[in-house]
């Protein structure tokens, strides 16, 4: 699990939702804690989590400011609170991550990490509301171990797109150590 937390305070996280099944995994609950330095909770929250395919997994990136955290975070952890129902079902793709890139920013957001900013194109499959749909932005260093994560803002992009509509999806990831050699975008919902 990557995280990354700072004084500001501001803390972002990826975790991996892991689905070992034959069948499709659904109404997976989890419910993520932020810890101080002497492991005490100063933020939480439960969320859902969208369908796992079969013998795969699911990139949850969270993460809090000073809103919704009581202190400075120091780790994170994620512990699953319903494992879900297994359905034959695949899920179904609303939309999917294209051609996504990064580069270094133009100005640092932290002083604590080097900042990146990453796009995506989100292309939808399906008639969808975006509001529905959950994101996943990954740097990868050479050796493919996550560097730097967060969600897309997708603040520019219509409410709702139409199948075959494409718009474009944003983010500004933190790097604390290590050199970015990829990106990975990933669409739920």
């Amino acid at each position: 699990m990557f995280t990354y937390a700072n004084t500001d305070p501001s803390l972002r996280f990826v975790g991996e939702i892991k689905n070992p099944a034959a069948q499709t995994r659904i109404g997976v609950r989890i419910t993520w804690k932020a810890l101080d330095v002497n492991g005490v909770i100063v933020g939480t929250y439960q969320n859902d989590v969208p369908a796992i395919p079969a013998g795969g997994l699911t990139y949850y990136v969270g993460g809090a400011g000073s809103a919704r955290l009581t202190g400075t975070p120091a780790s994170a952890t994620i512990e699953i609170t319903d494992p879900g129902t297994l359905t034959a079902a695949p899920p179904v793709a609303n939309a999917t991550a294209e051609s996504p890139t990064f580069k270094r920013a133009a100005y640092e957001r932290d002083s604590g990490a080097r900042s990146y900013d990453a796009s995506f194109v989100l292309a939808a499959t399906h008639d969808l509301k975006v509001s529905e749909l959950d994101t996943a932005i990954l740097l990868k260093d050479a050796d493919g171990k996550i560097i730097g994560a967060d969600w897309a803002d997708t603040s520019a992009v219509p409410s709702a797109l139409k199948a075959g509509e494409k718009a474009n999806a944003t983010g500004r990831l933190l790097v604390p150590a290590g050199e970015p050699a990829t990106v990975e975008a990933y669409v739920y919902g």
